[in-house]
């Protein structure tokens, strides 16, 4: 069997003589031109395709404490409540029924949460649907999911938090 040939022509491309793959006889072989620069092309085309790879694990990743979310936030998530920024850190108390019970003494839900304005933070108790007074407005904790939250549980990092502000601007 004959060697593969390899030639440079003047203008820099390189004829390159290789069998073809799954060609019937693999005697014959097949002519092809290659571009002094297409050579470079392979470790470009893999560094581009392990970028694009990674970056789709991004989207899958939980908010970062310094991203602003507008709606629901887990534990340790920032949430934009037009005007101040707030996160909340911890679940103090959850005494609410679950979902399928009935309760005689409604339970309550009070989450620890930072509140961040200008150049100001605040730590504060926010119980689930009364207003707590914050620079100009009131902050209120309007709803958490799922109900109830139990202690030390999966579902507890699962919750999610919605907050309201009313006032300033």
């Amino acid at each position: 069997m004959a060697e593969d040939v390899t030639a440079v022509s003047s203008e820099g491309s390189r004829q390159m003589r290789a069998p073809l793959q799954g060609y019937p006889h693999p005697q014959s072989r097949q002519t092809m031109t290659v571009g002094k620069h297409d050579l470079h092309r392979g470790p470009f085309l893999f560094l581009a395709v392990l970028a694009v790879m990674s970056l789709g694990g991004c989207a899958a990743r939980p908010a970062a404490a310094g991203h602003l979310i507008e709606g629901p936030v887990r534990l340790g998530e920032m949430a934009a409540v037009d005007g101040p920024r707030v996160r909340p850190d911890r679940v103090v108390e959850d005494s609410r029924c679950p979902a399928d019970v009935r309760c005689i003494v409604e339970g309550r839900l009070i989450v620890s949460a930072t509140v961040l304005g200008g150049g100001w933070s605040k730590q504060v108790d926010l119980t689930l649907g009364i207003p707590v007074p914050i620079a100009d407005g009131m902050l209120t904790l309007v709803d958490a999911t799922p109900a109830p939250i139990a202690p030390e549980t999966a579902a507890r990092s699962a919750a999610r938090f919605t907050f309201t502000f009313q006032g300033g601007r």
